[in-house]
């Protein structure tokens, strides 16, 4: 249930410490210029034994990196000539501006994860439906895509797949409070229904 809308910036704005049990930051980490900071406050504000629900585009897919290399017009132009958004860059309209920073890569969350006391509970990648509208538009599909996908992975040694546009992690927070690791265990949020 919403109870209270927020309009502000999550690097900035502080949440209130350790009061939610589930977050969910879904296509907003690309956006930011420095995406830690905004983790840190979002991590100081799950309860113990809550969850962080992220999702991210993958930098280091050729969506990723496409997005991350090209100006702004090219993604206007992207969602108006391939998707048909006419009013894509205004308006409040995406696209929006993107950093896609290292710190969210795959490689990037888990790291954050392991220096916050994190467990990652579910980190993959898959191909986004974007992505996959924009093949389609243009042909590369069955045994072509199957091989620029085979080509560009052997080429990079694994580093770039471009099946892979998109990453979803699953992070928890440490049901034991920072205060309280000499062995008493704070309570676990209890489960919303």
């Amino acid at each position: 249930m919403l109870v209270e809308k927020i309009l502000g910036d999550v690097q900035e704005h502080r949440l209130p410490a350790g009061r939610f049990d589930v977050i969910l930051c879904w296509t907003v980490l690309e956006h930011l210029a420095q995406p830690r900071r905004a983790l840190d406050n979002l991590v100081q504000s799950l309860a113990p034994g809550g969850l962080l629900v992220i999702g991210v585009p993958n930098v280091l897919s050729a969506k990723g990196l496409v997005t991350k290399f090209t100006p702004m017009r090219f993604h206007v132009w992207f969602y108006k000539s391939i998707h048909g958004s006419t009013a894509a860059g205004h308006d409040d309209v995406g696209p929006f501006p993107t950093y896609l920073r290292m710190a969210i890569t795959p490689g990037g969350l888990r790291r954050y994860a392991a220096d916050n006391d994190l467990a990652v509970l579910h980190l993959s990648t898959y191909e986004g439906s974007m992505q996959r509208r924009a093949r389609a538009r243009f042909g590369v599909v069955g045994a072509r895509w199957r091989v620029i996908r085979a080509a560009t992975i052997a080429a990079t040694l694994g580093a770039i797949d471009p099946g892979a546009s998109e990453v979803v992690a699953i992070v928890q927070k440490s049901a034991v409070a920072p205060g309280a690791r000499n062995g008493a265990a704070a309570p676990v949020p209890s489960q919303v229904s």
